[in-house]
């Protein structure tokens, strides 16, 4: 096995893991969580962002509630350019709940294509 010798060479690789690195430590300058109400039996969840650098980001919202009438789902997702250092709204989900409903919602967030933010939160009761 021959070893890397050629400056050019060790020059390029030199770059990729600093571009690898820096890549990384963008991705993770990023705060995440859900902010949620309930008025009139209809919970409003908002997932918010706020990134230390422009970021084009990838999310993942879902909800699961379970009650007296059953179980129910949902899910969205979407991209978007998100500028720095402000919250950013990435959506608003809206779902009936009642008194004796448990429910849950997930957020997901993605920078190139690697998972940087997971929350998950139980919903607030009427």
């Amino acid at each position: 096995m021959r070893a890397i010798t050629s400056p050019p060479l060790l020059q390029f690789a030199l770059a990729s893991v600093l571009l690898v690195t820096a890549s990384a430590i963008s991705a993770s300058d990023l705060e995440a969580w859900i902010d949620m109400e309930v008025q009139d039996g209809v919970l409003l969840a908002t997932p918010k962002v706020r990134v230390q650098s422009t970021q084009t980001i990838r999310y993942e919202l879902s909800a699961k509630r379970k009650g007296t009438a059953g179980t129910s789902s949902t899910r969205q997702a979407g991209t978007q350019s998100v500028a720095c250092c402000e919250p950013t709204t990435l959506a608003t989900l809206r779902l009936s709940v009642g008194p004796a409903d448990a429910c849950t919602v997930s957020l997901i967030v993605k920078v190139d294509e690697k998972e940087v933010a997971r929350v998950e939160e139980e919903c607030k009761k009427p």
